[in-house]
């Protein structure tokens, strides 16, 4: 096949790479392919997706993080603006609406949610439309009564919580302001929703990884197994980055990292974890390139980043934050979308400008961060760096006879 002698494979095998688009014909211009599917799919999104910050406010005060807090809660004329944003925004492919509460830390706005998500869920229900959100939490509110109502109030399907490593590492890293230590008190509600809510919500743990607590992740991967929490729960490790700050440089070479996360693959398999080694095609990146997502700060500033809200770095000599597109409290309808310096990710002319349009994995990756490639730095994934390690692994769990069907062939050569 390398080189071009096709006729000596089978027509069934030549077919088969040809519909999966291994093989492509040498006309196509796959790059333009790949951004024109991308755009297509975006286009046809069945939802509206918006991330709203309740409050400015956060109790933790994690080293890594950029974000400056404040107890500023969202105002009633942002709240306002926000729903009249939202019913803007809805159009005649949308069947839902889906709410990420996002902060800070948005259980400490849950006097804004509340007023929020009845609106919201009206607004849906008006429009014959579905309704669901999520959270991001650092999990210290996850009371019982909190979580049965994030689950009949805010209609809940997840709660992402971060835990940083076992009770020593994390606590060094994600305590209070005041310093004090968080690990025991997330931990215990994180055990809690397990035993008590796993058939009603979907519990996901992150873990924010660099240099410090690198070799700290299998002590958690064990300790979440000894507690039985592992099999309950979705787990992910994402590298630190820059959040306007630099949180990055604490980061081994990506490679290196790369090839830890394997290391942490087969700790799971052992444990008999269902991962997914194998990336799929990738076709809505992020907010940024998402013309159906949009972000709403606690005062009303609307934004298409996660991370450059509520971060004094990307403030002006004004004050004002550069990549703020508009404001719902004074013109919900007004909002400058042209100005998103990260939303040409799924253009030629712009992703040429970047390593992406040559990268064999940009289907299965989108581009990852536009942030990230525009503030001059390399977002590129893991799957950069251990794609192969990842194949033969897959192909090694899902081959469960492999050992015995080997043992058998060895057994009939001697």
């Amino acid at each position: 096949m390398q080189s071009g002698n096709f006729d000596q494979v089978p027509a069934e095998i030549i077919n088969e790479l040809i519909d999966k688009k291994i093989l492509v014909d040498q006309s196509v211009d796959e790059l333009a392919d790949v951004l024109a599917e991308n755009r297509d799919a975006i286009a046809n999104e069945d939802k509206l997706y918006l991330v709203i910050q309740p409050t400015a406010n956060c109790s933790l005060g994690c080293g890594y993080c950029g974000q400056a807090h404040n107890n500023t809660l969202m105002s009633e004329s942002a709240q306002d603006g926000l729903i009249q944003f939202a019913a803007s925004r809805i159009r005649p492919h949308h069947k839902y609406i889906a709410i990420s509460w996002f902060g800070g830390e948005p259980l400490m706005g849950i006097k804004a949610m509340r007023k929020i998500s009845s609106r919201l869920r009206k607004l849906a229900q008006e429009k014959n439309l579905g309704y669901v959100s999520s959270v991001v939490t650092n999990g210290l509110s996850l009371n019982n009564n909190m979580v049965e109502e994030l689950i009949t109030e805010h209609l809940a399907y997840k709660i992402e919580v971060t835990l940083d490593g076992t009770e020593e590492m994390h606590d060094q890293r994600r305590h209070l302001k005041t310093g004090e230590k968080t690990f025991s008190k997330i931990y215990n509600n994180l055990k809690n929703i397990v035993e008590n809510y796993s058939d009603k919500i979907l519990l996901s743990i992150r873990c924010n990884v660099d240099d410090r607590n690198l070799n700290n992740v299998p002590e958690l991967i064990d300790l979440l197994h000894r507690d039985g929490i592992l099999p309950k729960v979705m787990i992910y490790f994402a590298p630190v980055h820059s959040w306007g700050n630099d949180a990055h440089k604490h980061i081994e070479s990506k490679k290196y990292w790369s090839q830890k996360q394997i290391e942490w693959f087969i700790s799971l398999n052992e444990k008999n974890i269902k991962i997914d080694l194998l990336p799929q095609r990738k076709k809505n990146l992020c907010v940024a390139v998402d013309d159906n997502g949009t972000l709403i700060d606690p005062y009303g500033g609307v934004y298409k980043c996660t991370e450059v809200t509520l971060t004094p770095t990307y403030n002006n000599k004004n004050g004002k934050n550069i990549h703020k597109l508009g404001d719902v409290t004074i013109d919900p309808s007004d909002i400058d979308y042209a100005s998103n310096q990260f939303g040409g990710f799924n253009e030629v002319d712009v992703i040429q400008n970047f390593p992406c349009a040559q990268c064999s994995l940009l289907p299965l990756c989108g581009g990852m961060c536009p942030k990230e490639w525009v503030e001059g730095r390399i977002p590129c994934p893991p799957i950069r760096y251990n794609i192969k390690e990842r194949m033969l692994l897959s192909y090694a769990w899902n081959q469960s006879n492999f050992d015995v069907v080997e043992d058998e062939a060895k057994a009939t050569c001697s």
